[in-house]
């Protein structure tokens, strides 16, 4: 994730919008598994400018108890798909 330039690389205020249809998740570096990105709670810790490769390094996974994580969007269902739940 991101470059070699410290000011192109993704912060963590950018998380606070997501594009519509989308949710942000975090991947666990250790067994893979997908939770939803604790952003309000990152920032509050953290603040808004810290770099997001290195907050998530700190989350903790809530199946392997491992720490590490990288950041992935997953795209909803779309209107109409049939999985939606009414």
């Amino acid at each position: 994730m991101g470059g070699k330039d410290p000011s192109r690389q993704p912060q963590l205020g950018g998380l606070r919008i997501t594009p519509v249809g989308w949710v942000r998740m975090a991947k666990c570096s250790k067994c893979g598994h997908l939770g939803a990105i604790p952003v309000d709670r990152l920032i509050r810790k953290h603040g808004p400018t810290m770099l997001v490769e290195f907050a998530l390094a700190a989350v903790r996974c809530g199946s392997c108890q491992g720490y590490g994580a990288t950041a992935t969007m997953l795209k909803l269902c779309e209107p109409g798909c049939g999985k939606q739940r009414g």
